[in-house]
């Protein structure tokens, strides 16, 4: 008991490390990505891989090595007691063997094919989700509950067919296995009956068909797990395509001595989050230091996209923008953005104090006084306090 216990106890603390690290390291490689990873790709579709393609592939990495082991050295051993007491009855069974590999094969590209499906229902659940609660208060007011709840159904539904399917594949590919054995061990009974009955006494033939029935067992759970392996294998080529997508590169050398003057110019600017469809084009202006610029537009005339290239969230597809007289990428990223402050429309809060909230970031050690001027400044002390 106490040694089942420490193996269970172990394996598991071994999985939740794996999982721990997997997703550490996954998520710090997300927070270097660069602006445009994060406009191409759904919120909700990197935190599924995040979430759920990490735990796939701890399950593979874990649950599914242990029954490889422990069912592998068994049909081994099995059918080293089965060479032993007749090797000519195994051969039979080991003609099955490329039938069963044929079954192996064609099942486990099936996996693959339904576990990348069950990756993109799930991502699709998690983005929805985000939406749906973000957007709680546009539902209610337009009376979209409903509306919302029939989106969801489809999306689940979607999910639990593919998982469906999977388990059906699953149930599939073992009946077939144990059916190639059971037809193996029915010929080898025949033989047995009909031409070979001096090589092996009865009782000798009763413990060779026990052993060649218990191995039914082990192929069974082989052909199960086979299922955790490939999701596994899709999670990690799913992560390891997030992994492989490049980090934002800082190239600039220029450092600001102290505070940046301000001076801002656009000089031929075209940029679009789709290059052939341009938000800005040919953009060309100035604002001088201690200016006070509106700019006013329709919507997505490119009134945020020019506020976004100003510390470098996207780069313009032609031309070039200055501060100071310097083009932007020249500047290291951290000094640049050092330089800009940012009131968005769109308010973030994190899940943390006010205080860490205020400090946020490289101000995290400001001390209280001047959290609390900066609140004061921001008229938001009053109910702060």
């Amino acid at each position: 008991w106490a040694t089942q216990f420490m193996g269970s106890y172990s394996m598991n603390w071994v999985a939740q490390q794996i999982v721990y690290v997997l997703r550490n390291d996954v998520f710090g490689h997300v927070l270097k990505l660069p602006q445009s990873e994060y406009h191409r790709n759904a919120s909700g579709r990197i935190m599924s891989k995040i979430i759920f393609d990490a735990q796939q592939v701890t399950s593979a990495g874990t649950d599914a090595i242990i029954v490889i082991i422990r069912e592998g050295l068994t049909v081994v051993g099995l059918f080293g007691f089965l060479l032993w007491q007749n090797w000519k009855l195994t051969l039979i069974l080991v003609a099955v063997a490329p039938l069963i590999g044929l079954v192996m094969n064609i099942t486990s590209k099936r996996f693959r094919k339904i576990s990348r499906r069950i990756q993109s229902s799930m991502a699709n659940i998690t983005h929805f989700l985000g939406e749906a609660i973000e957007g709680s208060g546009e539902v209610k007011i337009f009376g979209g509950q409903k509306q919302e709840a029939d989106r969801f159904h489809n999306v689940s539904r979607s999910f639990a067919k593919q998982n469906v399917k999977l388990n059906a594949s699953k149930i599939a590919s073992t009946v077939i296995v144990q059916l190639f054995v059971a037809v193996g061990i029915g010929a080898i009974t025949y033989l047995y009956i009909h031409l070979m009955g001096e090589d092996l006494t009865v009782g000798g033939f009763l413990s060779y068909i026990a052993a060649a029935g218990m191995i039914q067992k082990p192929l069974k759970q082989l052909t199960d797990v086979n299922v955790k392996v490939q999701r596994g294998v899709t999670g990690a080529a799913s992560l390891f395509e997030l992994l492989d997508t490049e980090q934002e590169v800082d190239t600039g050398s220029y450092a600001v001595a102290t505070k940046a003057d301000g001076n801002i110019d656009f000089e031929g600017v075209t940029f679009g989050y789709d290059p052939a469809s341009p938000v800005v084009r040919n953009l060309n202006f100035s604002i001088k230091a201690g200016e006070t610029v509106a700019l006013v537009g329709r919507s997505g005339a490119g009134k945020s996209t020019i506020s976004a290239m100003l510390p470098r969230f996207f780069d313009p597809d032609q031309g070039r923008i200055l501060l100071d007289g310097v083009p932007l990428p020249e500047y290291q990223l951290g000094e640049l953005r050092n330089q800009i402050a940012m009131v968005s429309q769109r308010v973030v809060l994190f899940n943390d104090s006010v205080r860490n909230n205020i400090a946020y970031g490289e101000l995290r050690s400001a001390d209280d006084a001047t959290i609390i001027k900066a609140a004061q400044d921001a008229h938001a002390w009053r109910f702060i306090e």
